[in-house]
């Protein structure tokens, strides 16, 4: 994988997830690019590619969150991060299974992963709130609520993966993914 590129890509996607926020929100839920970039990465890039872009990708997640009502920024990094990396991890066990030419794949691993990161990404934001955790309670953190919200998120990602996906094979010549033995569809 090309480094040089991923940055680039990263930096457009975290641009248009910020940018567009408002945008395209559709009755609350709101697509992640970011999550539909890792998913693509890890079905075409080397595992150890795979989970420092996962991981770079959460971490500028994390920086841009907010809590939820005040609008103040969380001062953890780490949940999405890890989320993400999940998320690559699963990718890349799909990725043997699937065909990666097709949109339809990627928004089907996109929904897969993104269930587990988001399982993760709640599970760690609501340890914050237990009685042995050292950090404070986010207020107006609800787990249910934030499991609905996502899961609408994620739906509304798979939507979005599908023609997002024609535009990132495109760019396929760009990123020097090298042959992954076991891989169909290329």
């Amino acid at each position: 994988m090309r480094w040089p590129i991923f940055l680039v890509f990263l930096y457009l996607t975290l641009g248009l997830d910020l940018g567009l926020h408002g945008l395209w929100q559709v009755r609350g839920a709101t697509p992640s690019l970011m999550l539909i970039l890792v998913v693509y990465i890890g079905l075409s890039a080397p595992p150890l590619a795979v989970g420092w872009a996962s991981i770079l990708a959460g971490i500028l997640i994390d920086l841009g969150r907010v809590a939820p009502g005040d609008g103040m920024p969380l001062d953890v990094v780490g949940p999405a991060a890890l989320g993400l990396f999940v998320a690559g991890y699963a990718a890349i066990q799909l990725r043997g299974l699937v065909l990666r030419q097709s949109a339809f794949t990627l928004a089907v691993t996109v929904f897969f992963a993104g269930l587990m990161a988001h399982l993760l990404t709640v599970t760690l934001l609501a340890i914050r709130g237990w009685p042995i955790s050292p950090a404070a309670a986010v207020a107006g953190w609800s787990s249910a609520e934030q499991l609905l919200g996502r899961f609408l998120d994620l739906i509304y990602t798979c939507l979005v993966a599908l023609p997002a996906a024609k535009l990132l094979f495109r760019t396929d010549s760009l990123w020097g993914f090298t042959q992954i033995p076991g891989r169909r569809g290329r």
